[in-house]
C-alpha cells in the first residue's frame, strides 16, 4: 500500500492539494553552536556535528550530554540516529564507518569499506534487521552488509541518479535514498527499486510514516500512508537552514546557533 501511494504521489504531485496549518512557535532554548549537521532521534535527543567535526549530543532542552571526535578522520558526512543505542557515523572521505552507543562511545573498531569491492560509497544507513546499507555511486548499486562486511543484498539500480545523494534511511521495510535537489528513490527490503518521489530540496527529514522538507519559508510534510501533503510556515524565515522536528519540537539553525521551538496551535 505504501509503495502504491508513493508512486501515486509522484505521478500526481503537481495536483495534490496542500493543507496549510496555523501554528505558533514558542522559543524554548538555544544551543550556541553552528551545526554542519543536525539530527534528532526518536527519544528527542539532538545530535550536531560542529565546524570542527565533533559530534555533540544534547537533550531536547538544549543541555549538553556527550561528545565524540576523531580529528584524524575529519568531519562526518552523515550520522544515522535511527537507533539511539547504535548510532552510525559515516566518514565519506576515508570510507569509514563507526558505531557509537548512547553515550557516544565507540562500539568496537571502525569498519573500513575500502576492504570491500565498493568503489565510491556515498550514502549509508543502519538496517532494522542488523547490518547496514550502502549506496555506491560509481557502481550504481545498493548493498546490504553485515557488520563483518559480508554482502547480504546487492542490486544494481535501474534509475538515473544524477546528483549527490546525501541521506539514506530504512523505515517500514523500505529504503529511502535522497538525491539532493531532485527527490527520493525508494527500494524494498530486498534492494529492489520501486519508485521515485520528486522534491527539490537540499535536505530532508524522515519522521514516522512521513517525509519532511523545506522550500522557501514553508515546511512540507508528505504522509507516506495516505499520500496527503501538509504545509506550515517555518519558525525562522531563513532559506536552506538546517531543521529537525520531533513531535511538536522544532530545531532550526539561525545564524551561529540552534534554536529550539515548541509548536502550539493558534
Amino acid at each position: 500500500m505504501i509503495k502504491f501511494l508513493i508512486r501515486f504521489c509522484f505521478l500526481f504531485y503537481p495536483f495534490i492539494s496542500f493543507a496549510q496549518s496555523e501554528n505558533l512557535f514558542v522559543p524554548l532554548h538555544s544551543i550556541n553552536e553552528f551545526a554542519d549537521l543536525c539530527e534528532i532521534d526518536n527519544l528527542g535527543n539532538i545530535y550536531i556535528v560542529n565546524t570542527k567535526g565533533a559530534i555533540k549530543k544534547y537533550t531536547q532542552q538544549g543541555e549538553f550530554q556527550y561528545m565524540y571526535s576523531n580529528t584524524i578522520w575529519g568531519k562526518p558526512y552523515s550520522i544515522d540516529v535511527n537507533s539511539p543505542n547504535k548510532i552510525l557515523v559515516f566518514y565519506k572521505e576515508h570510507a569509514l564507518l563507526v558505531f557509537l552507543d548512547k553515550s557516544l562511545s565507540a562500539i568496537g573498531s571502525a569498519i573500513n569499506l575500502q576492504q570491500t569491492t565498493l568503489l565510491c560509497p556515498e550514502a549509508v544507513c543502519t538496517s532494522i534487521q542488523g547490518g547496514f546499507w550502502v549506496y555506491d555511486r560509481a557502481l550504481q548499486t545498493l548493498f546490504k552488509f553485515s557488520n563483518s562486511l559480508k554482502i547480504l543484498q546487492q542490486k544494481s539500480i535501474k534509475a538515473n541518479i544524477r546528483f549527490e545523494t546525501s541521506k539514506m534511511i530504512e523505515s517500514k521495510n523500505l529504503i529511502f535514498l535522497h538525491e539532493k535537489n531532485r527527490g527520493i528513490h525508494v527500494f524494498d527490503e530486498f534492494a529492489n527499486y520501486t519508485s521515485f518521489v520528486e522534491m527539490q530540496s537540499p535536505d530532508i527529514q524522515f519522521a514516522k510514516n512521513a517525509v519532511l522538507w523545506l522550500k522557501n519559508d514553508s515546511l512540507f510534510k508528505m504522509n507516506l500512508i495516505d499520500g496527503s501533503i501538509a504545509t506550515e510556515a517555518s519558525p525562522v524565515k531563513r532559506k536552506n537552514q538546517n531543521f529537525r522536528i520531533r513531535h511538536d519540537y522544532y530545531i532550526v539553525q539561525d545564524k551561529d546557533r540552534l534554536e529550539i521551538f515548541k509548536k502550539t496551535k493558534k
